[in-house]
């Protein structure tokens, strides 16, 4: 994996999701399958709300449905930033 770098300008509502890769790489116990980018990202713009805390809750929620309700595998950390 190469790191890259890129630039966005962020404007006011937008908000900013920051995450661990123990959150996208924690894999399912029946078939060893990650939770992936695309899961989180649907994860995330399903748990869209104004209240940041329920959306990281609901994100997490929906890790442990996919992960069969075990905890991860590795330490698995979310910082979800509204820009003002």
């Amino acid at each position: 994996c190469v790191p890259t770098q890129a630039e966005k300008t962020l404007l006011p509502g937008d908000r900013l999701l920051c995450f661990s890769d123990g959150l996208v790489e924690s894999e399912r116990p029946c078939d060893g399958e990650q939770f992936g980018d695309d899961r989180l990202i649907a994860a995330a713009i399903t748990a869209d709300h104004d209240d940041l805390q329920r959306s990281i809750d609901e994100v997490f929620r929906t890790l442990l449905e996919f992960r069969a309700h075990t905890p991860p595998n590795h330490a698995a950390s979310l910082l979800w930033l509204p820009v003002r």
